[in-house]
């Protein structure tokens, strides 16, 4: 065996144990599985509504939400918007779309600043 066959063969040992690790926490739930957002996946501190009552939440807002490819997305937006007080936030990655309800108005640029500050955006209509 020459030295650039040796060499070929390290890395591509190293890569498969980077792999494997990746595969590990994805699995196990110690990360989600892209990696993407700001809220740091499964990690990240689920946000509890405590009234769960749809008669209680006079306002309403549907979003369209850019940049989320699995549950642990949607988690990340739901916590950010439940975590503005006073809202019950419902998310959906596959829709790629938010249902705010809220017991007080909130204005576009909140609701903005929530999904950002969980590392996605705010798609236009």
């Amino acid at each position: 065996m020459n030295a650039s066959t040796a060499i070929v063969l390290v890395l591509i040992l190293v890569i498969a144990v980077f792999a494997c690790r990746r595969m590990f926490r994805v699995f196990f739930g110690t990360s989600d599985c892209c990696g993407g957002g700001g809220g740091g996946g499964a990690k990240s501190k689920r946000v509890r509504v405590a009234d769960t009552d749809e008669a209680h939440y006079p306002y309403v807002q549907d979003v369209q939400v850019g940049g989320m490819t699995c549950p642990a997305c949607a988690n990340a937006v739901e916590n950010a918007l439940n975590a503005l007080g006073d809202t019950w936030a419902r998310v959906d990655a596959d829709a790629g779309s938010a249902h705010v309800l809220s017991k007080r108005p909130l204005d576009a640029e909140e609701i903005r600043d929530a999904v950002a500050g969980a590392g996605y955006y705010v798609a236009r209509r």
